[in-house]
């Protein structure tokens, strides 16, 4: 048996989102820690949309398109919005606080949502341009493992905790379990690729791509265009590290199930099965990668 590395009350609050958790703060008399958790809000949609502009810039690179606009002006907008919803604090008018804060957060995923859509048309028009090979190239320059791990030296529980960090900026609710193998990430519904389909990104006459069975789409036919940086991602941490750092099992119905993603304390336990739908071979040297 493999000694647990996190505590229960930590996976119980690692994927609750932090308009959550500041509400739980002030039910419970611990109004104090408001200000910090406003902080955190601000980090977590601000290291998204930074994200997002990268990637978006990244494909316009690709296709020869002017650069996107900086989004340091809604960032300006939610940091001057941060500083008085911690006026409000400083004041004591917690509740008002609170009810201020979930706009913003609505205010957020909201923008959230508007680059997804942006970089989904973004990457549907490379796709039908040039073809799967220059998209899969792309998504795995975008997904480098080092956003996980820099220098390659972290040990699993700081990459569990990293890719926390990551998930909780999409804003909305999930849960972190471990057993003796693994950690697993589970999402009510998929926060980024579900909410595309969820809002018609791929109905219609502007409808975005759907990638045909190939190693980009583990195998599946018709899969998404956005969901394939998640495969992507997989496929450059083999090359880098000789397996996945995470894992992801789509859901059956991508539109109502989620997406499962594991995280294996040793690379060796691995099964061969997600290997073979990357049509990657298990790094020979597993062990001492991992």
């Amino acid at each position: 048996m493999t000694d647990r590395l996190f505590t229960k009350e930590y996976l119980a609050r690692a994927g609750v989102p932090t308009v959550d958790l500041q509400a739980r703060a002030l039910q419970e008399g611990r109004a104090t820690d408001l200000p910090d958790l406003q902080t955190q809000l601000l980090r977590e949609a601000s290291l998204v949309i930074h994200s997002y502009a990268g990637w978006e810039n990244a494909v316009r690179g690709r296709l020869q398109l002017p650069r996107a606009e900086s989004p340091k002006v809604i960032l300006n907008d939610w940091q001057q919005r941060t500083e008085t919803l911690a006026d409000l604090g400083r004041e004591g008018n917690f509740e008002q606080q609170l009810e201020q804060s979930r706009v913003l957060a609505e205010d957020m995923l909201a923008e959230h949502d508007r680059r997804m859509h942006i970089i989904t048309d973004l990457m549907s028009r490379l796709y039908r341009e040039q073809g799967e090979t220059v998209l899969g190239k792309l998504l795995e320059q975008v997904m480098d493992p080092a956003m996980l791990d820099p220098e390659g030296d972290k040990s699993f529980k700081q990459r569990v905790e990293v890719l926390i960090g990551f998930t909780r900026c999409h804003l909305l609710p999930f849960t972190v379990t471990e057993d003796d193998e693994k950690v697993t990430f589970r999402p009510d519904v998929c926060p980024s690729g579900a909410r595309l389909i969820q809002q018609g990104a791929y109905q219609g006459d502007q409808a975005a791509a759907l990638v045909s069975s190939s190693a980009l789409s583990w195998g599946r036919d018709h899969l998404p265009v956005y969901c394939c940086h998640e495969p992507a991602a997989e496929m450059a941490a083999v090359r880098k590290f000789g397996a996945p750092l995470f894992l992801v099992v789509p859901s059956a119905d991508l539109e109502a199930g989620p997406c499962v993603t594991y995280m294996y304390k040793r690379p060796q336990d691995i099964p061969r099965q997600y290997f073979e739908r990357l049509n990657m071979a298990e790094a020979a040297d597993l062990i001492a990668r991992g």
